[in-house]
């Protein structure tokens, strides 16, 4: 996948902090002027000694990743909806991007992203469709347990971010659990510069989901 080559970093301590690690995220997305190789080049300087992590690729998905997907999906439930092959094979065909993050050789995490158009009848992928002519939903995200907290979802944002940039789309959308409470996504999508701007209950009362949204800078 040509968006980040996989990139070997020494085993060490992190030297700085989220908010340092997210300011170097926020300046590699607007690299725009650069080429794709340029862009991917100065990510992988910028972490040479910042990541906590080696060996980490992030490319698209293939049928091989199937089985790791499903399986990193149902660990994270009731976070992300239930999946099985056949809806992973639909979704995967409606997607724009599916992204496959793998640590040290192991998938340890996934993102399934759509764009306006496809035929998903997921009612929150519909309220977007109805709010905007052109944007990049992010329909799930799931990390395994030892991935969390490293970082590696907001490099795969960026990467996202700036997908959606090149694309000409202004928004990038997604939902968060309300009910049952998923504090740890909404607070990572808020760091991430999405804001809350509704609430809904597409399925049953007691299932209420934050509609969140983010500019796509220029």
């Amino acid at each position: 996948m040509s968006d980040l080559p996989s990139i070997e970093n020494p085993h060490e301590t992190p030297l700085v902090s989220d908010a340092v690690r997210a300011s170097i995220d926020t300046l590699v997305e607007h690299l725009g002027a650069l080429g794709s190789w340029d862009r991917a080049w100065c990510r992988r300087g910028c972490r040479t000694t910042l990541d906590p992590v080696s060996e980490v690729q992030i490319r698209e998905y293939t049928p091989d990743d199937a089985e790791a997907v499903l399986a990193l999906n149902e660990a994270n439930r009731p976070a992300v909806g239930a999946l099985d092959l056949a809806g992973l094979g639909a979704l995967v065909e409606e997607a724009v991007w599916v992204p496959i993050v793998v640590l040290e050789g192991e998938v340890v995490g996934f993102a399934i992203l759509l764009a306006e158009g496809a035929g998903y009848e997921s009612p929150n992928y519909r309220w977007f469709c109805a709010r905007h002519r052109s944007f990049l939903y992010v329909d799930r995200i799931a990390f395994g347990e030892g991935a969390q907290g490293r970082g590696l979802g907001s490099r795969l944002y960026a990467l996202a971010v700036e997908r959606a940039r090149r694309h000409g789309r202004p928004m990038m959308c997604a939902e968060v659990n309300t009910l049952p409470p998923n504090p740890g996504s909404y607070r990572f999508h808020v760091r991430a510069g999405f804001v809350d701007v509704a609430h809904m209950r597409p399925y049953r009362p007691d299932s209420e989901v934050a509609m969140l949204e983010r500019p796509v800078p220029k």
